[in-house]
């Protein structure tokens, strides 16, 4: 009897070390996998698994993945640098309750096919509706601005001054005051002040709806929500 304890906990033994040091390479080579289907790619991408205990893992679930990248593309983002947290992981169904993160210099497609240059865009909730804010530079807002109102009317924008708390000034044959506000489609716009001029400057696609615009350190901060609930596949 006592061997067949012995046998008994030898084995057990052998599974936990297994758990321990094989479980996080095995759920770290099914993120990557994963990653892949859903098409994110990367010059460079690094993963790390996590659970307490350590046997979840085997059973499928870890409390966090870890995401390092540079150079990568995530939906209709592509980012210089990125990290990002999934917490709660089904690592079977390629499910996550939340995300946390932050990628940095990314550029954003737009709806229309054009794209946005962000200094960086954090992301913070649920993987359905995460929390987004986006920093942009007064460059690229006098560039989308520019490039707006020349569609619209030939004129070129110059003189571009942003102000708190939604302010924004700027001469196209006229000098103009405005704000930043949001469009019923959900794109960002600028209102004149005055009459009922409105320029549209940005159209997100649909997984990133926009629910503010504000200036902040000479800065255009855009809040709004997206989903990544297909990160993982």
């Amino acid at each position: 009897m006592r061997g067949c304890l012995s046998v008994l906990f030898v084995a057990l033994g052998l599974v936990l070390l297994a758990a321990w040091f094989g479980g996080p390479t095995l759920a770290r080579a099914v993120v990557e996998r994963s990653l892949d289907g859903a098409g994110f790619v990367a010059a460079d991408r690094s993963v790390t698994v996590s659970a307490d205990p350590a046997l979840e893992i085997l059973a499928g679930h870890a409390d966090r993945v870890t995401i390092h990248a540079s150079m990568a593309t995530v939906r209709d983002l592509t980012a210089a640098r990125l990290v990002l947290t999934l917490s709660d992981v089904d690592l079977i169904a390629g499910r996550f309750s939340r995300i946390d993160g932050q990628l940095d210099d990314v550029v954003i497609r737009s709806a229309d096919g054009s794209s946005v240059r962000a200094s960086s865009l954090t992301l913070r909730g649920p993987a359905g509706a995460a929390t987004t804010t986006v920093h942009i530079d007064k460059t690229v807002v006098e560039a989308l601005l520019g490039e707006a109102i020349r569609r619209q009317t030939g004129l070129s924008v110059s003189g571009l001054t942003l102000g708190e708390p939604d302010r924004i000034r700027f001469t196209a044959g006229l000098t103009i005051s405005g704000r930043f506000a949001l469009g019923p489609d959900g794109s960002l716009v600028i209102a004149a002040t005055s009459g009922d001029t409105r320029f549209t400057v940005f159209q997100p696609n649909p997984d990133l709806r926009l629910t503010s615009a504000a200036v902040s350190g000479g800065q255009l901060i855009m809040t709004g929500t997206i989903d990544l609930t297909d990160l993982l596949r």
